[in-house]
């Protein structure tokens, strides 16, 4: 996973790549670039999980939300 000033990228585990648009986020896009790099991955690898415990950013972000609604 990678953030660029505009977008989190995402590469799936059968190789596709899912761009998010951080204008989407709003918790992302109004975060330091810092902070948004201190997340974690769910257990099944659904999630992606911003502890405030963590950091400044108290979010999760459902990978199949952003998929279309023949994935969820």
């Amino acid at each position: 996973m990678s953030f660029d000033e505009d977008r989190i990228t995402v590469e799936l585990i059968d190789g596709r790549i899912l761009s998010i648009p951080l204008s989407w986020i709003p918790t992302l896009n109004n975060a330091a670039p810092e902070e948004r790099e201190k997340y974690d991955i769910s257990l099944n690898g659904a999630m992606i999980i911003w502890d405030p415990d963590k950091c400044a950013i108290n979010d999760e972000l459902s990978i199949a939300d952003y998929l279309g609604p023949s994935h969820k």
